[in-house]
């Protein structure tokens, strides 16, 4: 896609963001990252929010950059859904950009991911091993038909909070639903973190690679998938979807999107 933005409207919000967090944060003598990973909806928001309860991390994550971007209303306007397709050259920019100066000086750091490849959380680990960082990997481990259903939520709610909403394809949300396991294993192998942990949706821990490095998480987290599911899991689901299309009736959405979700609904019941 071809590039919307110019290099220097790129360094401008670069070097404002950068000089924010420098102002917030201090480098340290032995820096941490973590990489969070897990499929788009799946709740890392929440496992974020814990990890970094008492604010010693920087938190990087790329959908923050969006409303940087210096034609972000009229990108909205014109695209509707579609729209983050069209800043996600940026968001990458700008991300890399903080990633880079950030991990030099030795800041702890949080980094949003969704392990649709293996190949990125490497590279990472690669590069911040280099710096003397000591690296760990989170995962999310949330079953398909719940991380899609929360990309839908999420979307209602930025409706509601009155910011501009972001949908995630359902086709990109599968295809990392797909891949993660077999990235996990990929990642697992290589030996690069110090340390894989997988969570619930909960924040409960389901895995360490600490206290069981000899268990791929590959494992654990298609046991996670593949469970059965617990009839209070069921009846929560089942109230979420109902609660969403009570969302967007209060809106007045129109009739082709409810329809869209109660047939979604329907076909993941």
């Amino acid at each position: 896609m071809e590039k919307n933005y110019t290099d220097k409207e790129l360094e401008l919000v670069f070097e404002k963001i950068l000089k924010m967090y420098k102002s917030s944060y201090s480098p340290k003598e032995k820096p941490k990252v973590f990489l969070l990973g897990g499929q788009p909806g799946a709740g890392k928001t929440g496992l974020e929010n814990m990890i970094n309860a008492k604010d010693e991390y920087i938190s990087i994550s790329g959908d923050d950059f969006r409303e940087y971007h210096p034609k972000f209303k009229e990108i909205n306007l014109e695209h509707g859904r579609e729209a983050s397709k069209y800043t996600q050259q940026w968001c990458g920019a700008i991300t890399e950009k903080l990633i880079e100066a950030l991990g030099k000086e030795k800041y702890n750091l949080i980094i949003e991911g969704t392990l649709r490849t293996a190949e990125l959380p490497i590279k990472e680990a690669t590069r911040f091993k280099k710096l003397g960082y000591e690296v760990g990997l989170n995962v999310v481990a949330v079953k398909g038909e719940k991380s899609r259903l929360g990309t839908i939520q999420r979307y209602e709610e930025m409706i509601k909070q009155g910011k501009t909403p972001r949908m995630t394809p359902k086709e990109h949300h599968d295809l990392v639903v797909n891949s993660i396991g077999d990235n996990l294993e990929t990642i697992y192998n290589s030996k690069l973190f110090d340390e894989i942990r997988l969570f619930d949706r909960e924040n409960n821990l389901l895995y360490s690679y600490k206290e069981t490095p000899d268990v791929s998480p590959k494992d654990i987290l298609e046991k996670e998938f593949c469970r059965e599911w617990e009839k209070e899991e069921i009846e929560e689901y089942n109230e979420r979807w109902n609660n969403l299309i009570k969302t967007m009736e209060n809106r007045k959405a129109s009739a082709e999107e409810i329809s869209k979700v109660i047939i979604e609904k329907e076909n993941n019941l």
